[in-house]
């Protein structure tokens, strides 16, 4: 018999992609996008794939498809067909690796910039700890370098998004890697060191600068013990993080409801299924 907690599906929010979608869709003239369409249904043409199969493909109603052809279509919707036919249609513009995602540049704006990243603490759960984490477009090899060394040489070249983590009290547990998102509602922040080890994050795309998910790691209690460990982790978009709101917070200080409201609504947002185990 398993017991399920907190098992209410993850929000799907009305702005859970990407802001500025208008002024994506104008950062292309019409005739520009009735190109790149007519590009598109000429190699479906060419390859033998259906409407209906090409529909299927992007996970799109016949109305999008529709609109796309048409030329009405976000840079968004364009990066997903692109990924999914393994081809270039727009113009040229910087592109993350199909491995990550093959979102481009233009299309994750609204996703770079410095973050409050509040997530609790393994060592003492009733503690926060808040930290800036900073998402930015650059190269590959970026995602890979620790303590100013690269771990690894990347199998693939290339820019996309690369996070780091900033202005942590415990500074020698700081993180930084690559930014994984395969076109759908959520993104990864993934720390691969080259010796086999990962840590990530899932978290879902910016709602009104502010995404919410979890964090997957190793917790290393004492010596070379180690444990699987899991916590809520909320990333907030700022423009300016000041030093107070940085650091390790407890029950009764100022700043502790707040993050604790923060950790909530993330840990509502996702399914923990676990089994009725005995005390």
């Amino acid at each position: 018999m398993l017991q399920f907690f907190a098992m209410k599906p993850a929000k799907i929010r009305k702005s859970q992609q990407p802001t500025g979608l208008a002024r994506d869709r104008d950062a292309l003239d019409r005739q520009t996008r009735k190109d790149i369409a007519d590009k598109v249904r000429l190699h479906l043409e060419d390859v033998g794939i259906s409407r209906p199969r090409f529909e299927e493909m992007i996970d799109r109603s016949q109305s999008t498809v529709d609109h796309f052809f048409a030329g009405d279509f976000s840079r968004k919707l364009l990066t997903k067909i692109e990924h999914v036919l393994q081809k270039r249609f727009g113009p040229n513009s910087a592109t993350a690796p199909v491995e990550w995602g093959g979102y481009t540049k233009e299309g994750t704006a609204e996703i770079a910039g410095s973050y409050l990243t509040v997530r609790n603490d393994f060592k003492d759960p009733t503690a926060i700890c808040a930290y800036v984490t900073t998402i930015e477009w650059s190269t590959i090899e970026h995602a890979h370098i620790f303590d100013g060394q690269l771990v690894q040489k990347p199998k693939i070249d290339g820019h996309g998004l690369v996070f780091r983590e900033e202005r942590r009290l415990d500074a020698k547990y700081t993180h930084r890697g690559q930014v994984w998102m395969p076109g759908g509602q959520y993104l990864y922040l993934v720390s691969a060191y080259g010796d086999g080890r990962l840590r990530a994050s899932i978290a879902s795309v910016p709602d009104k600068g502010r995404m919410t998910g979890i964090l997957l790691s190793l917790y290393n209690p004492k010596g070379n013990a180690y444990t699987p460990a899991a916590a809520p982790v909320v990333f907030v978009k700022r423009d300016r993080i000041l030093e107070e709101e940085i650091g390790y917070f407890r029950p009764g200080e100022d700043r502790y409801p707040a993050y604790l409201d923060f950790l909530r609504q993330a840990a509502g947002d996702v399914v923990f299924a676990l089994p009725n185990l005995p005390h």
